[in-house]
C-alpha cells in the first residue's frame, strides 16, 4: 500500500470524506441532468429525493416495463413494441385518474393505446392465442 492510498483511505473513512463523496455524487448527477445525459439510476435517485422534499409519495405507479409485459401477453413480440409501450405509458402516466387497482387499469389503457399507435404508424401487431396450450 502506497502512502497516497493509505492517506486516501484515511480521508474517505471519515465523516468529512463521506460528506464530500456524497456531495460529489450529487454534483455528477446534477451535471448529467443539466447536459441531458442522465441514466435511469440517476432519474430514480432524483425522483426519490424530490419526493422527500415535496412530501408526496405516490402509492401506485405505471411503468413502461409493466405495460410492455402486458402488451407481450396480448401480441407477439415486435421490434417496435418497446417504443410503443414507452410512449403509451408516458402519455397515460400524467392523465390517468381511476379508482381501485389504478396501475392495472392504467396499464390496460396503455395497452389499448399501443394498438392505436401501431395502427397509425402502419405497424401490424399479431394477436397471441390466449387459449392455454394443450399437451
Amino acid at each position: 500500500m502506497t502512502a497516497i492510498s493509505h492517506i486516501w483511505n484515511r480521508i474517505t473513512g471519515t465523516t468529512w470524506g463521506f460528506r464530500w463523496q456524497y456531495r460529489l455524487q450529487r454534483w455528477r448527477r446534477a451535471w448529467r441532468y443539466a447536459t441531458d445525459t442522465m441514466t435511469t439510476e440517476d432519474a430514480g435517485w432524483i425522483r426519490h429525493h424530490c419526493q422527500d422534499v415535496e412530501g408526496f409519495w405516490p402509492l401506485e405507479a405505471i411503468d413502461a416495463e409493466g405495460v410492455l409485459r402486458e402488451a407481450r401477453e396480448q401480441w407477439a413480440d415486435h421490434p417496435a413494441l418497446g417504443r410503443l409501450a414507452y410512449d403509451a405509458a408516458q402519455r397515460i402516466a400524467n392523465k390517468w385518474v381511476g379508482s381501485g387497482d389504478i396501475s392495472c387499469e392504467a396499464r390496460g389503457c396503455a395497452v389499448d393505446l399501443i394498438a392505436h399507435y401501431a395502427r397509425t404508424q402502419g405497424i401490424e401487431l399479431i394477436e397471441r392465442d390466449n387459449d392455454p396450450a394443450e399437451t
